[in-house]
């Protein structure tokens, strides 16, 4: 079992931006603890709730972002 990180707390607890401004996360001492970097690309596709930190929880070593 892969341990909790920082990754997966803001993918579990992720709210879309409202009028008051993005959703802060501080950033966790933990954050990508137990995260193994796989060869793998990531696109940043829509069926995705939080496209970069999911990729990014899952290892991914290349992410595509749509800016």
């Amino acid at each position: 079992m892969t341990p909790e990180n920082g990754l997966q707390d803001i993918v579990r607890n992720w709210k879309e931006p409202d009028g008051n401004g993005a959703y802060q996360f501080p950033w966790p001492d933990n954050f990508s603890r137990g995260v193994v970097p796989k060869a793998c690309h990531s696109h940043s596709d829509y069926w995705r709730t939080v496209p970069l930190y999911e990729a990014l929880a899952a290892g991914c070593v290349g992410i595509e972002a749509d800016v």
